[in-house]
């Protein structure tokens, strides 16, 4: 398959937001189904937004890069809590 480089637009990305939050360890893909998404990586939210890649757990402020084997997108989902330190 060739890379696609477009992103997920706003509809893609909600859904994968709300597969993620029902459970991180099974990620589905609205375009590929179940078994495509790898998550990269756990980066701290407020580094990232100053395009800083700053390695954080998944816990409090954090932004996860999410990528799906079948069509080649990425994701950033920032799961930042407000009011968390």
């Amino acid at each position: 398959m060739e890379p696609n480089t477009h992103q997920f637009g706003l509809q893609d990305g909600l859904a994968l937001a709300t597969s993620y939050l029902d459970d991180p360890s099974d990620v589905v893909c609205p375009q590929c189904g179940p078994d495509k998404i790898e998550v990269l990586a756990y980066l701290d939210s407020e580094a990232f937004g100053r395009k800083e890649l700053r390695p954080a757990p998944p816990e409090d402020r954090y932004t996860v890069i999410l990528w799906c084997h079948g069509c080649r997108r990425m994701a950033a989902l920032d799961l930042s809590r407000a009011g968390a330190r």
